[in-house]
C-alpha cells in the first residue's frame, strides 16, 4: 500500500511541471548566480574585477602609470574625460562603487616626494589622489579602496626604485612607498544631509529586502485570480454592473494595501533592530514604495495569464521572483556579479526600484533626482498591466 501511494504521488509530481521547475531548476539558478558571484577561487579562476570611474588630470606620466597599476590589482578603470565635476555627479548617481580623481600636479608631487625621501629631508611632500566612495555599496567600495591602495604603493615604489637605481644603483629602502595619500570622501558628504553615524547593516540591507519581498505580492495576486477563475467567481462578477478593469483594480488595491503594511513593517523593524537611518525624505520613500507595489501587483496579474491552474504558476512565480531578486542586487550587490549580469539586471523592475531607494536612503539624493528610476518602475508596471488585460480570460 505504501509503495502504491508513493507511486501515485510520483506520477502526480512528474505531471506537474511547476513542481519539477521548483525541484530542479531553482537549485540550478541559485548555484549558477552564486557561483558566478563567489566562485572565483581555484587554479584557473579569474579574480573579481571591480569597475571604477577615473578622471586623469595629471600633466605627467605617473597618472597613466597609476591607471595601469589599477588594472593589475583587480580594478577596471573607466575613464571620464569630461572632468572631475562630471565624475562627481556620476558618482552621486551611484554609477560605480568608487571614483578616482588624479590631480594635474600628481606626477610633480610624486617626483618631489621621492626625491625628498632619497635626500632624507625633514618634510616629505605627499602626492594626493581624491577618492569618492558610493555609500550604497560599502562592501564593494571597501574592496576597491583596498585594491587602489595597493596600486598607489606599487606606483610609488616603482618611481622611488627608478630614482634610487639611477642615483645609487641600489634597491629601494623599506617604507619608501607610503608617499601617495588617498583623500577619501563619500559622495553624499557636503550635501546638507550627511549622517552623523556610520552606515549600519540595516541601511545597506533593508532597501534590497523591501523591494524583494514586496514583489512576492505577485504570488498572492496571481493565486487569487487563478483560484477565483477556477471556482467561477470571476465569471459571476461580470454579471454585476462593474467593468473588467474595476474588478482587477479592486484586487490590485487589496494586495497593494497589504504591500503597504509589509513595507511599513520592514522599515519599522529596520529602524528598531537593524540601525536603519531614515535620513531621506519620508515622502520620497513613500512614493518609491507605492510605485514598487504597483509594479509588483501588475506583474502578478500578468503571471496569472500564463497558466490555467494554480499548480502551473506556482513554480513559475517562485523561479521568476528568485531570479529577479538575485540578479537585481536586492539579495547581494550587483558588483559581485560578472559585468554581463550587471547590465542584464536592469531588465528587472527590482533594479530600478532598488536604485531609487538607495538614492534616497544612502546617497541622500532628492526624489526629483531619482525620478528617472521611478519612471522606469512605472513603465514596467504599466507594461505588465497592458499585457495582463489583453491576455486575461475569466474562464
Amino acid at each position: 500500500m505504501i509503495l502504491q501511494i508513493a507511486r501515485k504521488d510520483l506520477k502526480v509530481i512528474l505531471r506537474d511541471r511547476s513542481s519539477l521547475i521548483f525541484i530542479f531548476a531553482l537549485p540550478l539558478v541559485f548555484m549558477g548566480v552564486f557561483g558566478a558571484a563567489f566562485g572565483r577561487s581555484g587554479e584557473n579562476a579569474k579574480p573579481m574585477v571591480v569597475s571604477v570611474l577615473v578622471f586623469n588630470g595629471d600633466k605627467g606620466k605617473h597618472g597613466k602609470e597609476l591607471i595601469e597599476a589599477m588594472r593589475t590589482v583587480g580594478l577596471k578603470p573607466e575613464l571620464d574625460t569630461q572632468g572631475s565635476t562630471t565624475l562627481t555627479e556620476r558618482m552621486k548617481k551611484g554609477e560605480k562603487p568608487l571614483g578616482v580623481i588624479i590631480p594635474e600636479d600628481f606626477s610633480q608631487k610624486l617626483d618631489t616626494a621621492t626625491t625628498n625621501a632619497l635626500d632624507r629631508t625633514g618634510k616629505i611632500v605627499e602626492a594626493r589622489v581624491q577618492v569618492l566612495v558610493d555609500p550604497a555599496v560599502p562592501q564593494v567600495a571597501g574592496m576597491a579602496q583596498g585594491a587602489l591602495s595597493g596600486a598607489t604603493r606599487s606606483v610609488a615604489g616603482t618611481v622611488f626604485a627608478r630614482q634610487l637605481e639611477a642615483r645609487f644603483g641600489t634597491s629601494p629602502a623599506s617604507g619608501s612607498q607610503d608617499i601617495i595619500a588617498l583623500d577619501i570622501k563619500k559622495t553624499n558628504e557636503g550635501l546638507g544631509t550627511e549622517l552623523k553615524k556610520p552606515r549600519s547593516v540595516g541601511d545597506t540591507m533593508i532597501p534590497g529586502l523591501a523591494v524583494y519581498f514586496v514583489f512576492f505580492l505577485a504570488n498572492g495576486v496571481a493565486a487569487t485570480l487563478i483560484t477565483e477563475r477556477e471556482q467561477g467567481t470571476l465569471r459571476r462578477m461580470l454579471s454585476a454592473p462593474v467593468s473588467r478593469f474595476q474588478i482587477l483594480a479592486g484586487k490590485m488595491l487589496a494586495r497593494g494595501l497589504m504591500g503597504i503594511l509589509q513595507t511599513i513593517e520592514m522599515f519599522t523593524f529596520g529602524v528598531l533592530f537593524m540601525g536603519l537611518h531614515l535620513s531621506g525624505s519620508i515622502f520620497g520613500i513613500t512614493v518609491i514604495a507605492l510605485t514598487t507595489i504597483f509594479a509588483a501587483t501588475t506583474l502578478g496579474m500578468l503571471i496569472a495569464t500564463m497558466g490555467k491552474t494554480l499548480e502551473q504558476i506556482q513554480g513559475m512565480i517562485t523561479l521568476v521572483m528568485v531570479v529577479m531578486g538575485l540578479i537585481s542586487g536586492c539579495l547581494m550587490p550587483r558588483e559581485f556579479l560578472p559585468e554581463t549580469l550587471q547590465k542584464f539586471s536592469y531588465v528587472t523592475p527590482h533594479a530600478w526600484a532598488l536604485t531609487a531607494y538607495q538614492d534616497i536612503l544612502l546617497r541622500d539624493r532628492s526624489l526629483l533626482s531619482t525620478l528617472p528610476n521611478l519612471m522606469m518602475v512605472m513603465l514596467f508596471g504599466t507594461g505588465f498591466l497592458v499585457l495582463a488585460l489583453r491576455r486575461f480570460r475569466y474562464e
